[in-house]
């Protein structure tokens, strides 16, 4: 830990629990899971390589996404994929499964306190609650270990507006004085809890780093650039974190 940012997990869940908090929610994307690729939306370069306009279907794959965050603040997967045919949410989902890696920190510092903890999954997410626990498994955690996971796709709340957090604690019975959330969004994960007088902590992942640390981070890749430099800045960050360690 390095200061008040959550970089290894490992000192503050320590902590955590030495306080009495008992119940650990963890936000999903750049928090428990990483992507292999720089940018999440490079995926749909992947998936349009087979496409006659690669770089326009790429494109038309974000704008239906914005659009259906515009009508709805937690769509699901099928409310992204209206009105677009380039490829199936089945194709996309098994191109996000192989690219997705376990933030090796937190399955370390899960691995240690897990029995100790009630965790609790939390992502604001138009994939169900069932995909994101295939990706956690098939980055190599154990869903035993997990209490509950929850995704807004699927509760109809989010924790932008703060109301997911609300709804997930009424339905566990989790008191707002034994949860400590930790999430990478300074809004949504920390900001939005604090406010409602949760306890919250920041997580940084390899993007936030290299933003701090003038680590270029192009957007106009290729797909196999993609990867590479997705490689590069996660293990740099792994060495880094190690190092002040």
């Amino acid at each position: 830990m390095m200061g008040s940012r959550i970089y290894d997990p490992i000192q503050s869940i320590g902590a955590d629990i030495a306080e009495g908090y008992y119940w650990l929610f963890l936000d999903a994307f750049d928090t428990l899971l990483w992507r292999q690729c720089l940018w999440p939306t490079d995926i749909f370069k992947k998936l349009a390589e087979n496409c006659r306009f690669p770089h326009l279907t790429a494109w038309h794959r974000k704008l239906s996404e914005r659009i259906s965050y515009l009508r709805s603040p937690n769509p699901t997967y099928e409310r992204v994929f209206n009105g677009f045919f380039a490829w199936t949410i089945d194709q996309e989902y098994a191109a996000e499964r192989d690219e997705i890696l376990a933030n090796p920190f937190f399955l370390r510092a899960l691995n240690r306190f897990g029995s100790e903890l009630r965790l609790v999954v939390l992502s604001d997410m138009y994939m169900s609650s069932v995909q994101i626990s295939d990706l956690l498994d098939a980055a190599g955690y154990n869903l035993d270990s997990f209490h509950a996971i929850f995704s807004s796709a699927d509760i109809n709340a989010t924790k932008y507006n703060g109301t997911a957090f609300t709804s997930v604690a009424q339905r566990l019975d989790a008191p707002f004085r034994r949860i400590v959330h930790y999430g990478d969004n300074p809004h949504s994960d920390f900001h939005r809890p604090t406010s409602l007088g949760l306890k919250a902590r920041i997580v940084y992942c390899p993007r936030t780093w290299a933003l701090e640390h003038r680590w270029p981070l192009p957007r106009s890749l290729a797909w196999s650039e993609s990867q590479l430099e997705g490689l590069r800045l996660n293990n740099a960050f792994i060495r880094a974190v190690e190092s002040a360690s």
